[in-house]
Protein backbone atom coordinates (compact mmCIF):
# COMPACT_ATOMS: atom_id res chain seq x y z
CA UNK A 1 0.00 0.00 0.00
CA UNK A 2 2.86 2.36 0.82
CA UNK A 3 4.29 1.96 -2.67
CA UNK A 4 0.93 2.85 -4.25
CA UNK A 5 0.57 5.93 -2.05
CA UNK A 6 4.14 7.02 -2.85
CA UNK A 7 3.51 6.63 -6.60
CA UNK A 8 0.23 8.59 -6.36
CA UNK A 9 1.98 11.37 -4.42
CA UNK A 10 4.82 11.64 -6.93
CA UNK A 11 2.34 11.56 -9.83
CA UNK A 12 0.31 14.43 -8.36
CA UNK A 13 3.51 16.36 -7.71
CA UNK A 14 4.70 15.83 -11.28
CA UNK A 15 1.42 17.29 -12.59
CA UNK A 16 1.80 20.32 -10.35
CA UNK A 17 5.44 21.25 -10.94
CA UNK A 18 5.32 22.50 -14.57
CA UNK A 19 2.66 25.10 -13.77
CA UNK A 20 4.49 26.20 -10.62
CA UNK A 21 7.73 26.52 -12.58
CA UNK A 22 6.03 28.69 -15.20
CA UNK A 23 4.56 30.82 -12.37
CA UNK A 24 7.96 31.34 -10.77
CA UNK A 25 9.50 32.05 -14.17
CA UNK A 26 6.92 34.77 -14.85
CA UNK A 27 7.41 36.23 -11.37
CA UNK A 28 11.16 36.34 -11.83
CA UNK A 29 10.69 38.03 -15.19
CA UNK A 30 8.28 40.61 -13.73
CA UNK A 31 10.66 41.35 -10.87
CA UNK A 32 13.59 41.75 -13.26
CA UNK A 33 11.57 43.79 -15.77
CA UNK A 34 9.83 46.13 -13.32
CA UNK A 35 12.64 46.38 -10.75
CA UNK A 36 10.59 45.79 -7.61
CA UNK A 37 7.48 47.65 -8.81
CA UNK A 38 5.55 44.48 -9.53
CA UNK A 39 2.89 44.75 -6.83
CA UNK A 40 -0.50 44.79 -8.44
CA UNK A 41 0.68 43.88 -11.92
CA UNK A 42 -2.65 42.21 -12.67
CA UNK A 43 -5.26 44.93 -13.17
CA UNK A 44 -8.13 44.64 -10.71
CA UNK A 45 -10.90 45.42 -13.14
CA UNK A 46 -14.47 44.19 -13.13
CA UNK A 47 -13.49 41.07 -15.08
CA UNK A 48 -10.76 39.99 -12.66
CA UNK A 49 -12.94 37.95 -10.32
CA UNK A 50 -15.03 36.18 -13.04
CA UNK A 51 -11.83 35.34 -14.93
CA UNK A 52 -10.27 33.95 -11.75
CA UNK A 53 -13.35 31.78 -11.18
CA UNK A 54 -13.12 30.34 -14.69
CA UNK A 55 -9.39 29.62 -14.40
CA UNK A 56 -9.80 28.04 -10.97
CA UNK A 57 -12.49 25.69 -12.31
CA UNK A 58 -9.98 23.99 -14.63
CA UNK A 59 -9.49 20.50 -13.11
CA UNK A 60 -5.89 21.00 -12.01
CA UNK A 61 -4.99 22.16 -8.50
CA UNK A 62 -1.83 23.71 -9.93
CA UNK A 63 -3.82 26.84 -10.79
CA UNK A 64 -4.80 27.41 -7.16
CA UNK A 65 -1.22 26.74 -6.06
CA UNK A 66 0.00 29.25 -8.63
CA UNK A 67 -2.60 31.75 -7.41
CA UNK A 68 -1.30 31.35 -3.86
CA UNK A 69 2.25 32.00 -5.04
CA UNK A 70 1.17 34.99 -7.12
CA UNK A 71 -0.64 36.39 -4.07
CA UNK A 72 2.50 35.96 -1.97
CA UNK A 73 4.35 37.86 -4.68
CA UNK A 74 1.89 40.76 -4.59
CA UNK A 75 0.49 40.06 -8.06
CA UNK A 76 -3.05 39.01 -7.09
CA UNK A 77 -5.53 40.69 -4.77
CA UNK A 78 -6.94 38.85 -1.77
CA UNK A 79 -10.43 38.70 -3.31
CA UNK A 80 -8.98 37.14 -6.46
CA UNK A 81 -7.13 34.57 -4.37
CA UNK A 82 -10.33 33.56 -2.55
CA UNK A 83 -12.16 33.35 -5.88
CA UNK A 84 -9.61 30.90 -7.30
CA UNK A 85 -9.64 28.85 -4.09
CA UNK A 86 -13.44 28.71 -4.12
CA UNK A 87 -13.71 27.63 -7.76
CA UNK A 88 -11.03 24.93 -7.53
CA UNK A 89 -12.56 21.45 -7.73
CA UNK A 90 -9.38 19.37 -8.10
CA UNK A 91 -10.50 15.79 -8.91
CA UNK A 92 -14.25 16.46 -9.19
CA UNK A 93 -14.56 16.59 -12.99
CA UNK A 94 -12.33 13.55 -13.73
CA UNK A 95 -14.32 11.46 -11.24
CA UNK A 96 -17.66 12.59 -12.65
CA UNK A 97 -16.51 11.85 -16.19
CA UNK A 98 -15.25 8.40 -15.19
CA UNK A 99 -18.61 7.67 -13.52
CA UNK A 100 -20.39 8.41 -16.81
CA UNK A 101 -22.40 11.30 -15.35
CA UNK A 102 -24.65 13.06 -17.85
CA UNK A 103 -22.75 15.98 -19.44
CA UNK A 104 -25.64 18.41 -18.83
CA UNK A 105 -25.73 17.60 -15.12
CA UNK A 106 -21.96 17.91 -14.90
CA UNK A 107 -22.03 21.33 -16.56
CA UNK A 108 -24.77 22.52 -14.19
CA UNK A 109 -22.67 21.56 -11.18
CA UNK A 110 -19.60 23.24 -12.64
CA UNK A 111 -21.56 26.39 -13.54
CA UNK A 112 -22.97 26.58 -10.01
CA UNK A 113 -19.47 26.18 -8.57
CA UNK A 114 -18.15 29.03 -10.75
CA UNK A 115 -21.10 31.29 -9.88
CA UNK A 116 -20.60 30.65 -6.16
CA UNK A 117 -16.88 31.44 -6.53
CA UNK A 118 -17.66 34.78 -8.19
CA UNK A 119 -20.06 35.67 -5.37
CA UNK A 120 -17.48 34.64 -2.75
CA UNK A 121 -14.88 36.86 -4.43
CA UNK A 122 -17.22 39.84 -4.55
CA UNK A 123 -18.28 39.32 -0.92
CA UNK A 124 -14.60 39.16 0.09
CA UNK A 125 -13.85 42.33 -1.82
CA UNK A 126 -16.77 44.23 -0.30
CA UNK A 127 -16.53 42.87 3.24
CA UNK A 128 -12.78 42.90 3.72
CA UNK A 129 -11.27 45.20 1.11
CA UNK A 130 -7.86 43.77 1.98
CA UNK A 131 -4.94 45.25 0.07
CA UNK A 132 -1.98 43.12 -0.88
CA UNK A 133 1.20 44.88 0.19
CA UNK A 134 3.53 42.00 -0.67
CA UNK A 135 5.94 42.04 -3.59
CA UNK A 136 7.89 39.52 -5.61
CA UNK A 137 11.05 40.82 -3.96
CA UNK A 138 9.54 39.83 -0.58
CA UNK A 139 8.93 36.31 -1.88
CA UNK A 140 12.55 36.06 -3.00
CA UNK A 141 13.84 37.31 0.34
CA UNK A 142 11.73 34.70 2.14
CA UNK A 143 13.43 32.03 0.04
CA UNK A 144 16.92 33.53 0.59
CA UNK A 145 17.12 33.73 -3.19
CA UNK A 146 19.92 35.66 -4.89
CA UNK A 147 18.01 36.29 -8.10
CA UNK A 148 20.31 38.98 -9.52
CA UNK A 149 23.30 36.64 -9.55
CA UNK A 150 21.49 33.38 -10.32
CA UNK A 151 19.44 34.69 -13.23
CA UNK A 152 15.74 34.20 -14.01
CA UNK A 153 15.83 30.54 -15.08
CA UNK A 154 18.03 29.26 -12.25
CA UNK A 155 16.07 31.23 -9.64
CA UNK A 156 12.76 29.84 -10.92
CA UNK A 157 14.16 26.30 -10.76
CA UNK A 158 15.41 26.90 -7.22
CA UNK A 159 12.01 28.22 -6.07
CA UNK A 160 10.23 25.28 -7.72
CA UNK A 161 12.54 22.72 -6.11
CA UNK A 162 12.11 24.27 -2.66
CA UNK A 163 8.31 24.27 -2.80
CA UNK A 164 8.27 20.80 -4.42
CA UNK A 165 10.19 19.28 -1.51
CA UNK A 166 7.82 20.88 0.98
CA UNK A 167 4.61 19.93 -0.87
CA UNK A 168 5.88 16.42 -1.56
CA UNK A 169 6.74 15.72 2.09
CA UNK A 170 3.46 17.06 3.48
CA UNK A 171 1.36 15.44 0.73
CA UNK A 172 2.97 12.05 1.36
CA UNK A 173 2.22 12.32 5.08
CA UNK A 174 -1.41 13.31 4.40
CA UNK A 175 -1.85 10.56 1.80
CA UNK A 176 -0.54 7.98 4.25
CA UNK A 177 -2.90 9.25 6.94
CA UNK A 178 -5.90 9.26 4.61
CA UNK A 179 -4.95 5.92 3.10
CA UNK A 180 -4.55 4.02 6.35
CA UNK A 181 -7.23 5.64 8.50
CA UNK A 182 -8.90 8.73 7.13
CA UNK A 183 -11.25 7.79 4.30
CA UNK A 184 -13.47 5.29 6.08
CA UNK A 185 -13.53 7.35 9.27
CA UNK A 186 -14.64 10.44 7.35
CA UNK A 187 -17.38 8.55 5.49
CA UNK A 188 -18.78 7.12 8.74
CA UNK A 189 -19.41 10.62 10.10
CA UNK A 190 -22.04 11.39 7.46
CA UNK A 191 -24.50 8.58 8.07
CA UNK A 192 -27.84 10.36 8.27
CA UNK A 193 -26.65 13.51 10.05
CA UNK A 194 -27.19 16.55 7.79
CA UNK A 195 -26.19 19.15 10.40
CA UNK A 196 -22.94 17.36 11.17
CA UNK A 197 -22.34 16.91 7.45
CA UNK A 198 -22.70 20.64 6.76
CA UNK A 199 -20.16 21.46 9.47
CA UNK A 200 -17.67 18.68 8.78
CA UNK A 201 -17.60 18.35 4.99
CA UNK A 202 -16.05 21.83 4.51
CA UNK A 203 -13.45 20.81 7.11
CA UNK A 204 -12.64 17.79 4.97
CA UNK A 205 -12.41 20.14 1.98
CA UNK A 206 -9.79 22.20 3.79
CA UNK A 207 -7.39 19.25 3.86
CA UNK A 208 -4.62 20.40 1.46
CA UNK A 209 -4.63 17.25 -0.60
CA UNK A 210 -6.44 15.90 -3.67
CA UNK A 211 -7.73 12.98 -1.58
CA UNK A 212 -10.20 15.40 0.05
CA UNK A 213 -11.90 16.22 -3.25
CA UNK A 214 -11.92 12.52 -4.15
CA UNK A 215 -13.69 11.56 -0.91
CA UNK A 216 -16.27 14.35 -1.18
CA UNK A 217 -17.03 13.66 -4.86
CA UNK A 218 -17.28 9.90 -4.34
CA UNK A 219 -19.73 10.41 -1.46
CA UNK A 220 -21.88 12.54 -3.78
CA UNK A 221 -21.68 10.00 -6.61
CA UNK A 222 -22.69 7.23 -4.18
CA UNK A 223 -25.69 9.22 -2.95
CA UNK A 224 -24.31 9.80 0.54
CA UNK A 225 -24.46 13.62 0.36
CA UNK A 226 -26.52 16.18 -1.57
CA UNK A 227 -25.28 18.51 -4.29
CA UNK A 228 -25.40 21.44 -1.84
CA UNK A 229 -22.97 19.58 0.46
CA UNK A 230 -20.82 18.66 -2.54
CA UNK A 231 -20.50 22.34 -3.47
CA UNK A 232 -19.85 23.36 0.16
CA UNK A 233 -17.10 20.79 0.57
CA UNK A 234 -15.37 21.51 -2.71
CA UNK A 235 -15.55 25.29 -2.25
CA UNK A 236 -13.35 24.85 0.82
CA UNK A 237 -10.96 22.64 -1.14
CA UNK A 238 -8.10 24.35 -2.95
CA UNK A 239 -5.82 21.35 -3.36
CA UNK A 240 -2.28 21.99 -2.14
CA UNK A 241 -2.68 25.77 -2.43
CA UNK A 242 -2.98 26.24 1.33
CA UNK A 243 0.39 24.49 1.71
CA UNK A 244 1.92 27.02 -0.68
CA UNK A 245 0.27 29.89 1.19
CA UNK A 246 1.49 28.77 4.62
CA UNK A 247 4.95 28.02 3.22
CA UNK A 248 5.49 31.34 1.45
CA UNK A 249 3.29 33.91 3.19
CA UNK A 250 4.98 34.86 6.45
CA UNK A 251 1.83 36.54 7.80
CA UNK A 252 0.59 33.60 9.90
CA UNK A 253 -2.47 35.47 11.19
CA UNK A 254 -3.59 36.17 7.65
CA UNK A 255 -3.08 32.52 6.67
CA UNK A 256 -5.16 31.31 9.60
CA UNK A 257 -7.85 33.87 8.78
CA UNK A 258 -7.89 32.64 5.17
CA UNK A 259 -8.63 29.09 6.36
CA UNK A 260 -11.40 30.42 8.63
CA UNK A 261 -12.83 32.60 5.84
CA UNK A 262 -12.89 29.70 3.37
CA UNK A 263 -14.63 27.50 5.94
CA UNK A 264 -17.18 30.15 6.91
CA UNK A 265 -18.11 31.01 3.31
CA UNK A 266 -18.33 27.31 2.41
CA UNK A 267 -20.69 26.51 5.30
CA UNK A 268 -22.86 29.52 4.44
CA UNK A 269 -22.90 28.41 0.79
CA UNK A 270 -24.05 24.91 1.72
CA UNK A 271 -26.69 26.34 4.06
CA UNK A 272 -28.12 28.70 1.41
CA UNK A 273 -28.14 26.04 -1.32
CA UNK A 274 -29.79 23.58 1.04
CA UNK A 275 -32.54 25.99 2.11
CA UNK A 276 -33.10 27.01 -1.50
CA UNK A 277 -33.69 23.36 -2.36
CA UNK A 278 -31.12 23.38 -5.17
CA UNK A 279 -30.49 19.79 -6.22
CA UNK A 280 -28.41 18.83 -9.23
Amino acid sequence: MFADILIDTLTDLAKLLPLLFVTYLLMEYFEDRFAGKSTGLIVRNRWGIPLAALIGAIPQCGFSASAAELYCGGVLSYATLITVFFSTSDEMLPLMISSAMEPVRMLKILALKIAVAVIAGLVTQLALGKKNTSSIADACRNENCNCEEDGILRSALKHTLNIALFIGAVSLALNLLMGYAGSDAIRNIFSGNPVMSLLVIPLVGLIPNCAASVIITEMFLNGMISSSLLIAGLCANSGVALLVLFRNNKNLRENIFTVFWLYLLSVITGLILGFAGISL
